[in-house]
């Protein structure tokens, strides 16, 4: 684990902060029901408990990373109550409570590593399914087709399953002609992206290419695991400019693409403290998809 900000404090001060307490015994009696795995259903409770502690530990982070920007800037914190006894007005206390959440994301996101080594649950289950499909280094899938649409979607965490290997180019199976010389320097830039591997695109990338429309069917997907992560993601054009490339999409894209739809409803319905003119577009976005 990366820990940016660890000079601050020791291994044992995160070790007894009272949220890494509390999530060890958590951690005990998920591995405990994965263990007991032995149909799909009770995968998929085993997934909903799982996803439930997730989103909670990622609510938490994203709203104290939040929380330092805002005191680098010299505004107020306004983050979840602290559990340390720190100094709140000090700033290495909310980076020290983003790196507690982030230690206790990664806990959680490795339980499921377990499957891997449980050959019996295997053996039972054929296809066992696999928190990746909510993370961004998801692998593909193996819910089995009826349970994937009914469990995933009550979610709003639907991923579809692309191989990032490829480039738009040989995604889409249409290669575009080479641009002429003296072309522009958005066109050239276009046209060099489309032939990268999609996995390689940077926030910059996917913010560029959506706002020209280019590679919806692909790119959406990609940048709703980006804003789940971080819904502030930011390119060259400032905080929020990847999310407010998504939202700003015609509406009819949002009819075509129902699931990404669905995911980034769930994302911007958490968020606060947005500036005026993003808000609008959220609202825009709502509304939107409400008619659509």
């Amino acid at each position: 684990m990366s820990l940016f900000h660890a000079d601050s404090y020791s291994p044992d001060d995160m070790v007894m902060h009272p949220r890494h307490q509390a999530m060890q015994p958590v951690l005990v009696q998920l591995i405990q029901q994965l263990r007991a795995c032995d149909t799909v259903e009770a995968g998929a409770d085993f997934q909903g408990a799982l996803l439930t502690r997730l989103l909670e530990v990622e609510k938490d982070r994203w709203e104290l990373k939040r929380a330092v920007k805002r005191m680098s800037s010299g505004k107020g914190p306004q983050a979840p109550e602290l559990q340390s006894g720190r100094d709140p007005a000090d700033i290495a206390t909310w980076r020290f409570e983003h790196d507690v959440r982030e230690r206790l994301a990664r806990q959680l996101r490795s339980v499921p590593s377990l499957f891997g080594a449980s050959n019996s649950i295997q053996e039972r289950l054929g296809a066992v399914p696999c928190v990746r499909c909510w993370l961004p280094e998801r692998t593909e899938c193996p819910f089995s087709d009826d349970l994937r649409p009914r469990f995933l979607r009550e979610n709003h965490l639907v991923t579809v399953s692309i191989d990032r290997s490829r480039s738009l180019e040989e995604l889409e199976r249409d290669r575009w002609q080479a641009s002429p010389p003296d072309t522009t320097r958005l066109i050239a830039r276009v046209h060099a992206l489309r032939s990268r591997p999609v996995g390689s695109l940077t926030v910059e990338d996917l913010r560029l290419l959506i706002r020209q429309d280019i590679g919806l069917a692909v790119l959406l997907p990609l940048a709703v695991e980006v804003l789940r992560e971080n819904p502030l993601a930011e390119g060259h054009m400032g905080e929020g400019d990847l999310l407010r490339a998504v939202l700003t999409r015609n509406s009819a894209v949002w009819s075509a693409y129902p699931d990404s739809a669905g995911q980034l409803t769930h994302i911007v319905g958490g968020l606060s403290d947005l500036s005026s003119d993003l808000r609008s577009e959220v609202e825009r976005f709502v509304g939107a998809v409400q008619n659509s």
